[in-house]
């Protein structure tokens, strides 16, 4: 697959309005960067995961589609690209937390039947 040239540039510009979505000059494209950032918002809310901060989402959002570029694919539709992938991010996250919440669990019982 062959890279286009703008493809770095074009994903850079759909991070950055997601951030910072005043800095867009196309209402359109500010509107569509803005629901998406509230998307991303109530996907953590839905996932119980309020203590995760916005930014590692798209930090890890950045780096992942950064790696995919890098390695020569193309991102056609950033806003989707990124609407997929922080949503994917959200439920590693989640399937992350309740396993440490499980482990921990575990442990406590371990260590509480121990006691007794």
């Amino acid at each position: 697959m062959q890279l286009r040239p703008d493809a770095k540039k074009s994903f850079d510009l759909a991070i950055q309005g997601l951030l910072q979505p005043n800095k867009i000059n196309n209402p359109q494209d500010r509107e569509s960067l803005i629901v998406l950032a509230h998307y991303i918002k109530r996907s953590l809310k839905q996932f119980h995961l309020e203590q995760v901060d916005f930014y590692d989402v798209v930090s890890e959002v950045y780096l992942r589609g950064t790696n995919k570029i890098n390695f020569g694919e193309n991102i056609k539709n950033p806003g989707a690209w990124i609407r997929v992938t922080s949503y994917n991010v959200i439920r590693e996250m989640s399937r992350q937390q309740q396993k440490e919440q499980a482990d921990s669990e575990f442990i406590e019982r371990q260590v509480s039947s121990k006691s007794c």
